[in-house]
């Protein structure tokens, strides 16, 4: 009892009474811990049949980053739609993770074949990716150069390469054999156009080659084979395009004897691969909108300036020569590709001719992000007029 007569508690029982109010708060803490960390990973929550979102499994059922990409699976909320886990990665968006001196570069020769004079040449490549990777097969991404099939290298898309593999992608740019009779970079109108189709059929011939060299090196190169996309500009464009859509009975209809005069449009040794979707810069070209057929399609993305006439925004002769074949460009594509419920993405700059005003980064950026949906399983109809989007069409 003090002065004042209160009873005070004994002294021990002070320092008890702050002990167990320390002991009270710690239990509270815990207790909301073991709360947190019991609680279910939110993403393996059961998936409503009404839900539309993509939920993912419980994050120690992921895979590690080295398997290959291909092989695994997160179940969508209709249980017969997939994504693959390039969907959930931070990788492979339109931002730029890695930056020069991450990279490694290799180059080579991928074969050997006869120019349009008979000359044998070596045909290079130029690789590029992250170094010291912890993805070991990563999506690769093929790039054909521009050049009318008469002049050119793979240096003009080793900018876009790079930047490719910046955002974690294995890239790489090609050489392939260039010239035909009687035309040539100041007088490209000069040659026939059985000249040019021969050209064309070369131009798919090399760039199956280079696909076989890296499928067959595909350990050593880190690349997933059955995640390949082909990007091309000008002539790539209108070679990714006959490689896909075109085998040689097409090119026999439009120059009979063509496989015997220059050989198989396959080599024997093609391994086992996957194209996943066409890249195109520079405008689009194709022989016969028939060929694209519900069975072959490939989701598609078009840079094309809408005054194009050497690759014809509607339809003209190629190269806006009137001795050429004609084909068929990016505006009438592009009614095929919504007719049969395809995916694209279609970027058209209204006051370009065949040169567009678009940078390697911005290409680049549409290039990561619409091959990031297809990951996602989130197919489009993109329209976009300069930079502006006026359409979005969900599938």
């Amino acid at each position: 009892m003090n002065k004042t007569g209160l009873k005070l508690p004994h002294p021990f029982l002070h320092h008890t009474c702050i002990l167990n109010a320390v002991f009270f708060k710690i239990a509270i803490i815990l207790y909301t811990f073991s709360s947190v960390f019991s609680c279910q990973y939110p993403y393996s929550e059961p998936v409503s049949e009404n839900e539309s979102s993509p939920l993912l499994p419980p994050i120690t059922q992921l895979p590690q980053k080295t398997i290959p990409l291909d092989s695994q699976y997160s179940v969508r909320k209709d249980s017969s739609r997939y994504y693959t886990l390039n969907c959930i990665s931070t990788r492979f968006s339109d931002i730029n993770i890695y930056d020069d001196a991450q990279l490694e570069k290799k180059a080579g020769i991928y074969t050997t074949a006869p120019n349009f004079q008979s000359t044998p040449i070596n045909l290079a490549f130029q690789f590029i990716a992250p170094s010291n990777d912890t993805l070991a097969k990563r999506p690769f991404v093929l790039m054909i150069h521009e050049g009318a099939y008469l002049f050119g290298d793979l240096g003009a898309e080793m900018g876009k390469a790079t930047l490719m593999a910046q955002k974690g992608y294995a890239a790489a740019a090609i050489n392939y054999r260039i010239g035909f009779e009687n035309a040539s970079e100041t007088n490209p109108c000069g040659g026939t156009s059985s000249a040019l189709i021969k050209a064309l059929y070369r131009s798919v011939q090399d760039t199956y080659a280079a696909i076989a060299f890296f499928v067959n090196n595909s350990s050593s190169f880190g690349i997933d084979t059955q995640n390949i996309f082909l990007a091309g500009s000008s002539a790539g464009s209108m070679t990714i395009t006959a490689l896909n859509y075109m085998d040689e009975n097409n090119f026999e209809i439009l120059y009979p004897g063509i496989t015997q005069e220059l050989g198989p449009l396959k080599p024997a040794n093609l391994g086992n691969f996957k194209i996943k979707g066409l890249l195109s810069h520079l405008g689009y070209a194709i022989t016969d909108l028939n060929l694209i057929n519900a069975n072959n399609l490939k989701p598609t993305l078009v840079f094309q300036g809408a005054n194009d006439t050497i690759l014809p925004y509607t339809s003209g002769p190629v190269l806006n020569c009137g001795n050429y074949f004609t084909t068929h460009g990016s505006y009438p594509v592009i009614s095929r590709l919504k007719q049969l419920n395809a995916p694209f993405e279609w970027i058209v700059q209204p006051n370009s001719g065949h040169n567009t005003t678009y940078t390697n980064e911005y290409i680049t950026d549409r290039y990561a992000l619409f091959i990031k949906r297809l990951f996602c399983n989130d197919l489009r109809q993109i329209s976009i007029i300069q930079q502006n989007q006026i359409e979005n069409i969900k599938l």
